[in-house]
């Protein structure tokens, strides 16, 4: 892995360090990393900002690639703090700079125009919290699943991990409940010793959940404010509390 996505436990490498590596040969690695996780609430909501269903992916794709190219990216100030309200402004002002594009060709027909991967992507003023309820819920959807893939990467490795995962892992997620008598039965362990793990589960993937939000805000001290937000949003929107806060 490139330097700059090295990471620890103790302080994950946040999306701001992987905006630094814009204007270094790790920039594809960032792109490929932030555009996979965030498509999806981008996409989503290029079309509640009136975007045709046919060019959503096309608009998705053109942020990601100007905001590392055209040095936006650069100039991005890691104290404006959650990393989503600043893509949510850069997505706002690249389709404000799309259409006044699309104006100026067909008003201008072949006359020269400046280059969309020229223009200033620096996120606009702050949205109201009404505009933004189902967009922070789809992000919270999108940072769950980057936390699960992740979870479930990590406990692929080893025989005990992968079994634990295979019988356990519903309980874990908080998605289902298993009788401990029969996990024990099918791992050949103690009820006890099931109990154990699907606590141990259950707080690593919440460590991991910590972990994906804390690459979206600026310090630290913010994580804790942020979860409870997508944990409200996401009661909100789904109807249930459902973004789980480690303990």
């Amino acid at each position: 892995m490139p330097s700059v996505l090295k990471e620890s436990a103790d302080f994950p490498a946040t999306h701001w360090t992987l905006i630094a590596a814009a204007a270094g040969p790790e920039r594809d690695s960032a792109l490929s990393r932030l555009y996979r996780t965030y498509w999806t609430p981008i996409c989503a909501q290029a079309r509640r900002f009136g975007v045709l269903p046919d060019d959503v992916e096309d608009v998705a794709q053109e942020l990601f690639v100007h905001l590392f190219r055209s040095g936006a990216v650069g100039r991005a100030e890691r104290s404006r703090g959650r990393f989503r309200s600043y893509l949510l402004g850069a997505l706002r002002n690249h389709l404000s700079h799309r259409r006044a594009h699309d104006r100026a060709l067909k008003r201008g027909g072949g006359q020269e125009t400046v280059p969309l991967a020229a223009t200033d992507l620096a996120p606009s003023p702050a949205f109201a919290p009404e505009e933004t309820l189902e967009f922070d819920a789809e992000w919270a959807h999108a940072l769950l699943g980057e936390a699960l893939r992740r979870f479930q990467h990590e406990e692929q490795h080893g025989a005990e991990s992968r079994a634990s995962l295979e019988v356990l892992g519903g309980s874990a997620l908080g998605d289902e409940e298993l009788p401990s008598e029969d996990a024990a039965r099918r791992l050949g362990i103690t009820v006890p010793a099931v109990k154990s793990r699907i606590f141990r589960l259950r707080q690593r993937f919440h460590e991991v959940v910590r972990e994906e939000v804390r690459r979206t805000v600026s310090h630290e001290a913010d994580c804790d404010e942020e979860l409870r937000h997508l944990c409200a949003v996401l009661g909100k929107v789904d109807g249930m509390p459902a973004f789980p806060i480690p303990e």
